[in-house]
């Protein structure tokens, strides 16, 4: 099988599902539906980028991804309107926009490069790399809903944000202040809130 993400022993084995195969297809919009039958709002779609690879070896951003994701979106929402299909990308944010479609694939996608500005910011003192983070973002947004982006402080791959600003539990009030205020949907990675380390 193939499993782009597996690690080098069997527990760590991650076969990818086989999307091209209907029926596989229909029970990942089975088990969707299920969890949202229960109250669930939405899902992280975690890798998109790397959900088809193309006969030539590509591995990221194929069009039958784009395509995928319209078909799901478009099928969860006939049934429930107001689901919310977020995309983890972990790429500069032009490839990141390219998941929200016309409006038609992800209502939401994490911007990677809003952390390190973040947290830069909150180290040094000093906002210059988060403006020009967000001035960069603002210019690749044009035209596309700006709530696209969700912004982050960490997450589970690239470790506690009090940590990257050196420890300093009094930087945390600040990045988190300044994630919240940034444009875009912002998400919080549990613990960040109290300045958790591990």
């Amino acid at each position: 099988y193939y499993g782009y993400f597996s690690g080098p022993t069997p527990e760590l084995q991650m076969p990818d599902l086989n999307l091209r195969n209907a029926a596989v297809r229909a029970e990942l919009l089975s088990v969707m539906r299920f969890w949202l039958a229960r109250g669930i709002d939405g899902f992280r779609l975690d890798a998109v980028r790397h959900y088809f690879e193309s006969p030539t070896g590509a591995l990221v951003d194929q069009p039958e991804t784009h395509a995928f994701l319209r078909d799901i979106r478009s099928a969860l929402q006939a049934e429930h309107p107001d689901v919310l299909l977020l995309a983890e990308t972990w790429t500069t944010p032009d490839i990141a926009v390219t998941y929200w479609g016309a409006g038609d694939e992800a209502q939401l996608g994490f911007f990677f490069d809003v952390p390190s500005g973040l947290q830069s910011a909150a180290y040094s003192g000093n906002a210059s790399s988060l403006r020009n983070v967000l001035d960069g973002n603002e210019i690749i947004l044009a035209g596309k809903d700006r709530q696209f982006q969700a912004p982050f402080l960490s997450n589970h791959d690239i470790g506690r944000a009090l940590l990257s600003i050196g420890g300093d539990p009094a930087a945390i009030r600040p990045a988190i202040a300044a994630l919240m205020a940034v444009p875009g949907t912002p998400f919080v990675y549990y613990g960040d809130e109290i300045g958790m380390q591990g």
